[in-house]
């Protein structure tokens, strides 16, 4: 199945859909009916197949255990992930079975109802941090998980929830350095 996108309707939504992914350029001359004055701009898109069990979410665990294994036994690790989505928890697991099987101690792996856009997001309370903070942001890489990182989360928060007192945020524990959050997976 082919969706074709016109120059002045909704092009932008259908682009950015991770769905669907650009189809040859003759596929939308060959669907398209009217010699329109911008055919040359309309754009097939075809349906993604879906992903095989266990898809995109399946972690590389042998670079990841290996970077883990660099740090001393016993490095903590914090993990959140997106209630309400099975396959954020089902991530979160993983990643929480191989830090533990690295010799990691998981101190929390848990759900959150705070909206989470798609993706791995490394969340650093403090502007500097424990070198363990790093190596995990390292083995997240090495195992294709790339995570989005942020520093100073605490003081970000604070800002956040001073300028609106309805903003939902992740909070910290005492002596807790970073959240590992898994967001929602598509």
């Amino acid at each position: 199945m082919y969706y074709l996108t016109f120059p002045f309707r909704f092009p932008r939504q259908i682009s950015r859909n991770p769905r669907l992914f650009p189809a040859q350029a003759w596929r939308a001359k060959k669907y398209t009916i009217c010699d329109c004055p911008g055919q040359d701009r309309i754009v097939a898109y075809a349906a993604r197949s879906a992903p095989p069990p266990g898809g995109p979410e399946r972690v590389r665990t042998g670079p990841m255990r290996e970077i883990l294994g660099q740090q001393a036994a016993g490095a903590p690790v914090w993990i959140v992930a997106r209630a309400g989505d099975a396959r954020a928890g089902s991530l979160a697991r993983e990643i929480g079975s191989v830090f533990t099987d690295s010799g990691w101690q998981v101190k929390a792996l848990e759900t959150t109802h705070i909206r989470v856009r798609p993706g791995i997001f490394l969340f650093i309370a403090q502007a500097e941090w424990p070198t363990y903070v790093d190596t995990i942001r390292r083995a997240l890489e090495a195992a294709g998980l790339g995570p989005t990182v942020g520093s100073d989360y605490e003081s970000y928060a604070a800002e956040m929830r001073r300028a609106n007192p309805s903003w939902e945020g992740f909070t910290f524990a005492t002596g807790q350095t970073h959240w590992l959050v898994i967001g929602r997976v598509d």
